[in-house]
């Protein structure tokens, strides 16, 4: 597996591992995405954060919402759109 990082950081990152190969056509699941990124401390925002906002939902919604950044609620529960939204 290998899932690429992109973020303000000069440099893509990325998570590597073989879990999940075997199954789901040769990728892996959202579940071993997460497992493999552990506490993420690839680029610098994880200095200023308290927790990993991954996402959650159904993994196989053809749909998928991606938001540009964590805010303070989503960084204080560590789920993704939760609280106010930014009003700029």
């Amino acid at each position: 597996m290998r899932v690429s990082c992109r973020t303000t950081a000069p440099r893509r990152h990325a998570v590597r591992g073989t879990a999940g190969r075997r199954r789901c056509g040769g990728r892996a699941t959202l579940a071993e995405v997460r497992e493999a990124l552990g506490d993420c401390r690839r680029c610098p925002l994880h200095r200023t954060r308290q927790r990993l906002v991954f996402g959650e939902g159904n993994p196989q919604a053809e749909l998928a919402f991606v938001g540009e950044a964590p805010g303070a609620d989503e960084d204080a529960q560590g789920r993704p759109f939760v609280g106010r939204r930014d009003s700029s």
